[in-house]
């Protein structure tokens, strides 16, 4: 199935309120790797949710509801969610390390393929791993190029000094 048929084929907008849900427990994580991500990550919601319930009870359970479809994966929108999350992480990763001149390693987010299930998504991070492959290629020269503007400010330069 193509992405845009599974987009198609599943609720758009429920698909937006269970990324913006796991958005809001991961702003209080980061984007790490780390053992007790989860862990983290749902204590976190927990405490989001809890500081709903007082103000609003239906909204609190609306979002845990969301929170535990998104955690146990079973509908295909949180397969999606799950996917693009993983997917965006690794894609930050790449271009860390191809911004720092492959001064950072960041090869254990590489280790998130294995949640990229939907099989498009699995498409481009097959791209990505090449493009990361690139990167770290000994071949891979940096060039720095420089470019200078105008003849005139220069001679100004060394005129005024």
């Amino acid at each position: 199935m193509t992405l845009v048929k599974l987009w198609w084929a599943i609720s758009l907008p429920r698909t937006a309120y269970l990324k913006v849900t796991y958005l809001l427990a991961e702003s209080y994580v980061t984007n790490i790797v780390a053992e007790d991500k989860h862990l983290r990550e749902r204590l976190a919601f927990k405490y989001l949710s809890c500081l709903a319930k007082p103000v609003n009870p239906a909204f609190a359970g609306e979002i845990t509801a969301l929170w535990c479809e998104f955690e146990e994966g079973i509908t295909d929108a949180a397969r999606l969610v799950r996917s693009t999350d993983a997917l965006e992480c690794m894609t930050q990763a790449v271009e860390y390390e191809e911004r720092l001149r492959r001064q950072a390693d960041l090869k254990e987010f590489m280790e998130l393929e294995s949640q990229v299930t939907v099989p498009t998504l699995k498409e481009w991070v097959k791209h990505l791993k090449q493009d990361r492959e690139d990167i770290w290629s000994p071949e891979r020269a940096d060039i720095l190029v420089l470019f200078v503007l105008g003849m005139t400010a220069v001679i100004d330069l060394i005129e005024s000094s």
